[in-house]
This record gives C-alpha cells, sequence and structure tokens, in this order.
C-alpha cells in the first residue's frame, strides 16, 4: 500500500502474462509502432475510486514477529484499476502477419491462465490481495477505448478489473490536528479544551 501500488500491480499482471505465454509484454499504448518485438500490450485505460471500499477501514498486514497489540487502521483509498489486454500476431519474414490463429490462441492462453489464478498477492503488492476478474465490455464500450488510438486499427482484446489497488496517504500528505477554527460570527473556537 503505496505509492507505487499502480505501477506495482501492473508490473505484476504483466509478469504473470509473460511467464504464462513466453512472450515479451508491452506496457503503455496497444500502438504495434511502440511496441518493440512484443506481442502482447497491457495499457492501463481507467483508474476509480472503489466506492464500496470506500469507508472500510485498512490494516496493514501483521509483521512476523508476534503480535502485542492490535494495529491501528491506515489511512488509504482503495482504486479498481481496468486493463486492455491486446495480443498481436507474430511477424514473419517479409513483415506479413501470421495466420489470425495464433493471436486469439494467446489471448485464449491469457484468460485461461488468469481465470486459474485470479488473485495477486506477495511483496510485490506490499502485501495487498488484488483480484483479477474480466469486464463485460461490449462493442460500442470497446470502440471508444479504441478511438483513442485512430492509427491503430482494431485488435480483438478483453478488459479486465484489478480490485481493490489501496494507495496509502503518505506522511507528507497529512496534516496537523485543526488547534482552532473560525465560526461565522468571527468568533474564535478552542478544540483543545
Amino acid at each position: 500500500m503505496s505509492a507505487a501500488a499502480l505501477f506495482d500491480t501492473t508490473m505484476a499482471i504483466a509478469r504473470r502474462i509473460r511467464e504464462a505465454t513466453g512472450s515479451d509484454v508491452h506496457i503503455g499504448s496497444p500502438l504495434r509502432r511502440e511496441m518493440g518485438t512484443a506481442r502482447i500490450a497491457l495499457t492501463l485505460v481507467q483508474i476509480q475510486p472503489n466506492a464500496a471500499l470506500r469507508n472500510t477501514p485498512v490494516f496493514r498486514a501483521p509483521p512476523a514477529a508476534p503480535v502485542t497489540a492490535p494495529s491501528a487502521p491506515i489511512r488509504a483509498i482503495p482504486f479498481d484499476l481496468q486493463f486492455l489486454i491486446t495480443c498481436y500476431r507474430p511477424p514473419t519474414p517479409g513483415g506479413v502477419a501470421g495466420p489470425e490463429p495464433s493471436e486469439l490462441t494467446t489471448l485464449g492462453q491469457i484468460i485461461g491462465m488468469l481465470h486459474a489464478d485470479p488473485i495477486f498477492t506477495g511483496s510485490a503488492l506490499s502485501g495487498q490481495d488484488v483480484r483479477l476478474s474480466p469486464e463485460s465490455y461490449g462493442p460500442e464500450e470497446l470502440s471508444r477505448i479504441w478511438s483513442l488510438f485512430p492509427e491503430e486499427p482494431y485488435r480483438t482484446s478483453i478488459v479486465y478489473l484489478a480490485s481493490p489497488v489501496f494507495i496509502e496517504a503518505g506522511d507528507a500528505f497529512l496534516y496537523p490536528p485543526v488547534q482552532s477554527r473560525e465560526i461565522a460570527g468571527g468568533l474564535a473556537q478552542s478544540d483543545a479544551a
């Protein structure tokens, strides 16, 4: 639960996809010209607060040492991340794309792997448990995403939701308690009493 939670979650997903497919994963836009030799693009397309968990207290995972007292809640906000996963055909000699089934087979491998093991956890995620689940995106919603990349033709792709991803408020964001406040009539009132 740190400022790096978005990055850590993205890297964990890319690592698992790479292990399942044996293919390089490009993190960023699904523009083919930016992907180099990678055949899979992992694009973070939306970040939004998780309304259902917003007011739920969050606690840090207990240390390895014996716990002597309950831990205090952490100031953290939960987010939902939506990732677009796109597969490309492997290039063949002469630059001609391979047959269509190769990208669909790769996409099928990714879907099967994420269905078999949808929970991401561990030290790479600062002790968080993040679940990946496929999102129901219709043709219109996918068209809106792909319209962000007008120079790239539409590719078969799927959207996955990673949730919850907690981002903790660091010490720099914590302010001292209010010592006094001003009331509408101009009278000051102390909270220290």
